[in-house]
């Protein structure tokens, strides 16, 4: 009785793993198809911005970090909601000595569809950058060089959001 337990058994996880195995990897692909909305209202040339660099960041970073778990013809889609540059200096000492640090920082929302137009995936995201490093002010002429760090940022994370 016994064998015939341990037998089952390991035919029912043998074909389990190789049904639900077969199942992801046949239709798994990675992300081509990326769009990327910011429309918000006052941030300018921020959301220009974003919606120009986000893009290419994405493709990059879906690759490096091999996120292919979605079915082929996924779409993936980031509504950028928030964008906010610190203008405050980098960094000041607060009660307790506690730095006080605010971060620039990135949000919005990526849904990830399938051809049909199903949603698969839809999560928040966020990424944070450090202004300015040490005592220095942060400057607008260095506010291109910030947004492009945060944007990056968002990049990494939403990739491995997805993984």
């Amino acid at each position: 009785m016994r064998s015939w337990r341990l037998r089952s058994t390991k035919a029912a996880l043998l074909a389990l793993a190789l049904l639900g195995g077969a199942g992801h990897e046949a239709g798994a692909a990675p992300l081509r198809h990326v769009v990327v909305r910011a429309d918000i209202h006052g941030a300018g040339w921020m959301a220009d911005a974003a919606r120009r660099q986000l893009p290419a960041q994405l493709r990059q970073e879906l690759e490096r970090q091999g996120v292919d778990r979605f079915p082929a013809g996924s779409r993936l889609s980031l509504q950028v909601t928030e964008i906010y540059l610190a203008d405050e200096p980098g960094f000041r000492e607060g009660p307790l000595g506690a730095s006080l640090r605010m971060p620039d920082a990135i949000e919005g929302e990526v849904i990830v569809t399938d051809r049909a137009g199903r949603v698969l995936l839809r999560k928040p995201v966020s990424g944070r950058s450090t202004p300015s490093h040490g005592w220095a002010m942060p400057v607008q002429a260095d506010a291109a060089r910030r947004m492009l760090n945060l944007t990056a940022a968002l990049a990494y994370w939403t990739a491995r959001a997805l993984r």
